[in-house]
């Protein structure tokens, strides 16, 4: 049990099974009637979902005419989405990565991540 613990609560493993829920979620959304003005590929909503999430702008579709508004705003979030755990994932390693990262700083991290070791 704890080895499955150990391996859920990995930040590489957080990361990865997150970026795959942000994709398929948003894959779902865009298949739902209602966002596209006729009917996508399961295909073409991954790759779509998958382009927001990973900030690429690559489309298999032209997002312009095939989208309504609401499937341009789950995209939208999508990209803001994924643009914010970047932004976080970029702040926590340059906190980590500075000069003189204090005892009491890593004890407030080492907390913050529930881990046992600094």
């Amino acid at each position: 049990m704890q080895k499955l613990y150990t391996r859920i609560n990995n930040p590489s493993f957080n990361i990865a099974t997150s970026f795959l829920l942000l994709t398929f979620s948003g894959a779902g959304l865009l298949l739902f009637p209602g966002t596209t003005v006729h009917d996508i590929s399961f295909a073409d909503a991954f790759l779509t979902s998958i382009s927001a999430v990973c900030v690429t702008g690559l489309t298999a579709i032209d997002t312009a005419k095939d989208f309504t508004f609401f499937g341009k705003l789950i995209i939208l979030i999508l990209i803001q989405l994924r643009g914010l755990g970047i932004l976080i994932i970029i702040s926590f390693f340059g906190y980590f990565f500075r000069r003189g990262a204090s005892f009491k700083e890593c004890l407030h991290v080492s907390n913050f991540l529930n881990s046992d070791a600094l």
